[in-house]
């Protein structure tokens, strides 16, 4: 009678096998988590780069802002909204172009058409998310626009920036050798600084930004 020769792993076979299964997932875990924190950092710096740009456009804005009473420079502690004047250099009849661009003059004979817009940033708190409006006037008729306003604008809106966390508008209205900020509503003349607070949910830290105005009449105090 034969006997039945049984085989198998041993108990340190086995233990092997799993310290080395083990090191593989652990290997593979850090790998994981590596990427993910190195993508996480890569989408920080993203949103980031998009705030600052954002911050620089608001600014670049309420610098070429002035004072014209049909349109009245307003601010809240989210929305803020002003006369904004630009040049199209143009070709054709105003009329019959109506794309406009803040380009500076690419020939000879083109003519400077001057644009009177309102432009409008308002947070939305709810939806987490900065919004433009831009309200472009007929050029370059201003009586016109004086009498009839909404007979002249053409309107177009666009969302600047997402999941927003924190955006405050603040105002100095007094002019002091350090500025106090205020978020309170005004809603005439134009303040001698405008301040941003920024903060997206992916920042750690919240941007901030002080827009020096070249004002012309402090608020309240307007000639019309």
């Amino acid at each position: 009678m034969r006997k039945i020769k049984w085989s198998g792993f041993t108990l340190i076979e086995l233990m092997i096998a799993s310290v080395l299964i083990a090191l593989a997932g652990l290997a593979a875990y850090h790998a994981y988590s590596q990427g993910i924190l190195v993508w996480k950092k890569g989408q920080e710096n993203s949103n980031q780069d998009k705030a600052m740009l954002t911050l620089e456009r608001i600014s670049r804005d309420l610098k070429n802002t002035f004072s014209f009473s049909p349109i009245e420079f307003s601010g809240e502690e989210t929305k803020i909204s002003f006369p904004y004047l630009t040049l199209k250099y143009d070709w054709a009849q105003p009329e019959e172009n109506n794309e406009t661009e803040d380009i500076s003059a690419p020939a000879e004979s083109s003519v400077p058409l001057p644009l009177l817009t309102k432009v409008t940033y308002e947070y939305n708190q709810s939806e987490e998310k900065l919004s433009r409006l831009s309200e472009i006037y007929a050029y370059p008729n201003l009586d016109e626009l004086k009498t009839n306003p909404d007979d002249t604008k053409k309107e177009s809106s666009r969302t600047l920036l997402e999941d927003i966390e924190i955006l405050k508008f603040s105002y100095a209205i007094t002019k002091t050798p350090e500025l106090s900020f205020s978020s309170n509503a005004i809603n005439s003349g134009i303040p001698y600084a405008v301040k941003i607070e920024l903060k997206l949910k992916s920042m750690k830290n919240a941007l901030s930004r002080t827009i020096l105005i070249p004002i012309v009449k402090p608020p309240g105090n307007e000639n019309r």
